[in-house]
């Protein structure tokens, strides 16, 4: 089954590849905003992502391990933030069943963990 698709997703995808960030090299700067945001939210997990055709890539994450670097978009929480126009924000991944059994949600490591994002 095809990820459901914000209105302007040819728009949006040639941006990105204009970007060249998927699958670039880790970069201080983003770590840190990605521990800022973390701090600033109070939760144990933050990470800053991208979203291509088929899978959402993480460019920094904190509270997360190393080898968490992608995942199938259809499992990507952040799907669902690009197909909306408002932030998005959860309290609880775990208590919200648009999420609740998404392989991010569902890690042990990640109990409970906050969203806020943006488009």
């Amino acid at each position: 089954m095809p990820s459901p698709a914000p209105t302007n997703e040819a728009e949006r995808l040639a941006a990105l590849r204009a970007l060249d960030i998927v699958d670039s090299a880790p970069e201080v700067a983003y770590d840190e905003i990605a521990e800022l945001a973390a701090q600033l939210c109070g939760c144990p997990v933050s990470y800053i992502s991208f979203i291509d055709d088929e899978r959402r890539w993480l460019k920094a994450r904190y509270g997360l391990p190393a080898e968490v670097t992608d995942a199938p978009r259809e499992n990507a929480v952040c799907t669902t933030t690009i197909c909306g126009t408002e932030l998005l924000v959860v309290p609880d991944l775990k208590r919200d069943p648009r999420f609740e059994n998404s392989p991010m949600v569902s890690t042990e490591a990640i109990l409970p963990i906050s969203i806020a994002a943006c488009r």
